[in-house]
């Protein structure tokens, strides 16, 4: 199931760029990048001893800190 869901997900990709050329590309590669940093930092919250809080407001601190 993961190879299919790989492929899907590459022909995506392909898909997108061949429409909006590499720039398309880029800022799908970019949006990649700022939700993997994202997610990192709400797993950090939420493994924090010190802040004792929900996945919810993990997420929403984050969203908050990165668009400040």
């Amino acid at each position: 199931m993961d190879n299919k869901m790989e492929s899907i997900r590459a022909q995506g990709v392909l898909a997108s760029a061949s429409q909006g050329g590499v720039p398309a590309l880029f800022r799908l590669s970019q949006q990649q990048n700022i939700l993997g940093k994202m997610a990192a930092q709400v797993l950090d919250l939420l493994e924090s001893p010190a802040a004792d809080v929900s996945l919810t407001e993990a997420v929403d601190q984050v969203i908050l800190n990165n668009n400040t």
